[in-house]
């Protein structure tokens, strides 16, 4: 009985996994904030206004992150336009998609098909280009339109 008890939540823990992390986009994920320690939301607002800063050239027109809500918005002043925030590691889309995974992973543990739910809708998602070093020039910036991103 014990045993069919167990293969019963792990089954529920799979499917449950499945249905909730089924993403297009880093910018489709959300979080709940209050999952998030304030002090890790602090660094996360930082980071992404930091890379924002540095997608635009220096020139965001606007250029805000919330902690306690994780909203963001990122314009650059040169073409009104939202750079590809969502390509770029150390913005709020990537820690809040490499949360997720870790979320993801965790109810998934012990099993294969949990695990495989997670590598496959979740990761390859997360950004892996680190932020630029240097502003990226107008003629390189990634144009979308602009908008404000709430997760």
């Amino acid at each position: 009985m014990r045993a069919s008890v167990t293969f019963v939540a792990l089954a529920v823990a799979s499917v449950s996994a499945q249905t909730n992390y089924n993403f297009t986009s880093e910018l489709d994920m959300t979080i709940d904030p209050n999952t998030v320690k304030q002090s890790d939301r602090a660094v996360w607002c930082r980071a992404q206004t930091d890379t924002c800063s540095l997608l635009c050239n220096k020139n965001a027109e606007v250029n805000s992150c919330t902690e306690s809500t994780l909203k963001w918005n990122c314009t650059c002043g040169s073409n009104s336009s939202t750079p590809g925030i969502e390509f770029y590691q150390q913005t709020v889309p990537y820690f809040i998609c490499e949360a997720l995974y870790g979320q993801c992973i965790q109810q998934g543990a012990g099993t294969i098909r949990g695990q495989d739910v997670c590598n496959d809708n979740i990761k390859p998602l997360c950004a892996t280009n680190p932020p630029p070093k240097e502003p990226v020039s107008d003629s390189s910036e990634t144009s979308g339109t602009a908008t404000s991103h709430g997760f």
